[in-house]
């Protein structure tokens, strides 16, 4: 019997990819998040919930929210919860069994937190949409 030659292998691994920097907001004064007081609050799941944390959505964020509204603006629910979800973390469906006053309190909070671009396009909307028509 001849002797097989001795083969080696050699694993190649990729290298790690490096660790992102850690990025917060600085500290400028202005709060990113708002606790809404819920006039009439909610049992869900036998818990009380008698406030809604509504907060800023950073830049992915706040793309990924554009996108979402307009899947569901073609075939979602297009409810206000569903919308709200994306700034409180709270599912569409409680949102959706808010009182109305309390509903309307909680889209205030979002509206201050939208990016002035889009603020100010919904304002346009509003006026012109108080507006007699001709």
């Amino acid at each position: 019997m001849q002797d097989q030659p001795e083969t080696t292998t050699t694993e190649i691994t990729q290298p790690e990819p490096p660790t992102p920097p850690e990025v917060r907001f600085a500290d400028n004064g202005k709060s990113r998040e708002r606790a809404v007081p819920l006039d009439w609050p909610l049992l869900v799941d036998g818990k009380e919930m008698s406030s809604i944390t509504v907060r800023r959505l950073n830049g992915s964020e706040m793309i990924a929210f554009q996108e979402a509204m307009k899947e569901e603006a073609q075939n979602g629910d297009g409810s206000d919860g569903a919308m709200l979800e994306h700034f409180t973390g709270v599912s569409a469906h409680v949102l959706n069994c808010l009182d109305a006053d309390d509903l309307l309190a909680l889209k205030d909070a979002v509206f201050d937190f939208l990016p002035k671009t889009m603020r100010a396009g919904i304002e346009q909307e509003m006026a012109r949409s108080q507006l007699p028509d001709s």
